[in-house]
């Protein structure tokens, strides 16, 4: 929950992405790792560089008041991409899968609902999944319910 953490007191508190630790964090896993992170990242100048991306890209759905569509992310939207993971568990509650803790992030801060794509769905957690596609029809405002989904 970290990155969670320093998204929040980056766009809600105003702290700069240093002073919320991301940068220090980042720097020991590509160490202890020795592997990018994030997208890539390898050096502090790289993480400055994606931090200063998640800023634009924060002001831009804020502006907008939405996450793009995947018409709009066009090619970028294949397999989900722009999507945030979402699984579920096993008495069918919701948690977000990795990579997605920026995209999460911005949604929870600007309260959006947000592209999603199922992930892993526990097998006991399966009876739910209509129930939440029903929810999500009914918030898009989608009057009939495809026959699949019934």
């Amino acid at each position: 929950m970290l990155k969670f953490r320093a998204c929040h007191d980056h766009w809600v508190k105003g702290m700069s992405w240093q002073d919320t630790g991301i940068y220090d964090f980042l720097l020991y896993l590509i160490s202890y790792r020795g592997k990018p992170v994030d997208g890539g990242c390898q050096t502090k100048a790289d993480l400055i560089a994606r931090y200063d991306k998640l800023d634009a890209v924060f002001e831009t759905i804020q502006r907008d008041g939405r996450f793009k569509t995947k018409q709009e992310l066009g090619e970028n939207a294949f397999r989900g991409r722009g999507c945030i993971y979402v699984h579920i568990g096993p008495q069918g509650e919701v948690f977000w899968g990795q990579g997605a803790q920026h995209r999460f992030s911005i949604a929870h801060i600007l309260n959006l609902p947000f592209p999603a794509m199922l992930g892993m769905t526990h097998i006991t957690g399966i009876p739910a999944l209509k129930m939440l596609r029903r929810e999500a029809q009914l918030l898009r405002g989608v009057e009939e319910i495809p026959v699949e989904n019934r």
